[in-house]
């Protein structure tokens, strides 16, 4: 999860960081992908998409939520996504990776790392946080800690 930022502007952030997992992350089998807002909303408005990841299509003329978006794509595993629509969701969901870009003091006391975008090349970002991220996934101590959600990598999610 990205947090920081206006979402518009780490949208390619978000792709960088899938596609960098898809290579480098051998378990995933490339199935990375980056949950823009733009993408949420599309499959938000979108039947055929809400069929895909598993959502019950409204009865009303009403479309599902994004934020029920999000809740299906995070339960899918293997997303990028900003932290700002998740908030909705549940900050705090099991396996899940927070990466903030930015200098917001918040950010140190809700992420796993934080980068600051000013003293790291914009290029660099992706690779670091997806290093420290497969770090984090494979690490001993956090697969034997003795978690309330148990330690199923299904949800393996940023």
């Amino acid at each position: 999860m990205l947090h920081g930022g206006d979402s518009g502007a780490w949208a390619p952030l978000l792709r960088e960081i899938a596609e960098y997992l898809n290579e480098y992350d051998d378990a995933c089998e490339g199935n990375w992908f980056a949950a823009s807002p733009s993408i949420i909303n599309r499959i938000a408005c979108d039947e055929e998409n809400l069929r895909l990841i598993g959502l019950e299509i409204p009865e009303t003329e009403e479309k599902c939520s994004e934020v029920g978006v999000v809740a299906a794509l995070l339960e899918r595993g293997n997303v990028v996504c900003l932290a700002d629509p998740v908030q909705q969701v549940g900050p705090d969901h099991p396996n899940t990776f927070h990466a903030g870009v930015g200098k917001e003091s918040e950010l140190l006391d809700s992420c796993h790392i934080t980068i600051n975008p000013d003293r790291i090349e914009h290029g660099c970002i992706a690779r670091i946080v997806g290093d420290v991220f497969l770090e984090w996934l494979n690490c001993d101590a956090r697969l034997s800690w003795n978690s309330p959600y148990g330690t199923e990598m299904k949800m393996r999610q940023f």
